[in-house]
């Protein structure tokens, strides 16, 4: 018996769905068996875990798990950066390739967010240690952080390098501070 896999993908060949067909004198085109690839990522990178990524047969129950590292929050799943489910188990039938996104943020934190350049900075406030997170670093060109006092002073100038940066804010003395985006 002689079997064919063909491999089909949706999303640029990340992942696959596999038809398996038997070649034999009853060959009639239609595969025997239909296997999709489930992924699933977490965002922002070591914020928690996910299980359930993997190989499916055709209408098999998935079910992924969303776990958050700890001093974070599970927020919810997205695939194509469209909400499919704000629970931490999600649980659906295969039916084709799909790749999923499980989105964690900070405990306890509060964020600023400025639509334009989709900056998030969290704890807000903020005591020894501040995390900006910008969510879409390639449509900001050289993205740096200014943290001006009440009163218009510029306290610090930081380049952010990479999706998120870590900034130490323990030298700033208490009160309220304004984080414009350039």
């Amino acid at each position: 018996m002689t079997r064919l896999h063909v491999f089909h993908s949706n999303d640029y060949a990340q992942n696959f769905s596999e038809y398996v067909h038997i070649l034999d004198d009853t060959y009639n085109d239609n595969p025997i068996q239909v296997f999709h690839t489930v992924a699933a990522t977490v965002n922002p990178t070591g914020s928690g875990t996910v299980e359930g990524s993997g190989k499916y047969y055709e209408g098999e129950e998935v079910s992924l798990i969303a776990t958050p590292a700890e001093g974070y929050n599970f927020i919810n799943w997205t695939e194509k950066d469209s909400v499919v489910s704000d629970e931490p188990e999600y649980s659906f039938i295969a039916e084709s390739t799909r790749t999923l996104k499980a989105n964690f943020q900070l405990a306890n934190s509060v964020h600023n967010y400025k639509d334009n350049n989709k900056l998030m900075v969290f704890p807000n406030p903020g005591s020894s240690h501040i995390m900006v997170s910008v969510t879409d670093f390639s449509s900001c060109k050289n993205p740096f952080l200014v943290i001006y006092n009440i009163y218009g002073q510029k306290q610090m100038s930081i380049p952010i390098k990479n999706e998120q940066t870590r900034i130490n804010i323990s030298a700033l003395p208490a009160g309220t501070y304004n984080i414009p985006v350039y």
